[in-house]
């Protein structure tokens, strides 16, 4: 049995364990999201639109056809060029994203330069699927 003044020492303990874990859980889940979010573009960036469809989330697929995807990709890309900086600017979890269902999501936006848009940006929308983060928007302006 513990005695008296060792348990509030234990407890504090385990709860100042606790509060110090939760940040590195939500930094943890933000860098997850954020590399599927660069492993999406890096894919964009060396043109292969099939692929960077293929590897969103079930969701960006219910939402448009490959081809129409693809083409709106490649046309985007021909007209702006493609991207050579990004810098990410703001990270941030949302619940309840216009046209898409309730759930858990991150919104990365990112400031970009292309080669012919000087100051562009891109703004990613990932839903969790089966463990891994997915994009199930992108948009580049």
């Amino acid at each position: 049995m513990l005695n008296g003044k060792l348990f509030p020492k234990i407890f504090y303990s385990l709860c100042l364990l606790v509060i110090l874990c939760i940040p590195s859980f939500a930094d943890d889940v933000d860098d997850q999201a954020l590399s599927a979010a660069l492993s999406f573009t890096a894919t964009i960036d060396d043109g292969n639109f099939q692929a960077a469809y293929w590897m969103g989330s079930p969701l960006l697929q219910l939402m448009t056809s490959a081809e129409q995807w693809i083409d709106k990709a490649d046309r985007t890309q021909r007209i702006l060029g493609k991207v050579l900086e990004r810098e990410v600017k703001k990270l941030r979890t949302a619940t309840s994203p216009a046209h898409f269902p309730d759930d858990e999501y991150r919104m990365i936006y990112f400031e970009s330069r292309a080669e012919r848009k000087a100051k562009a940006a891109e703004v990613i929308l990932l839903h969790r699927v089966d463990g891994l983060w997915r994009v199930c928007d992108y948009s580049i302006r």
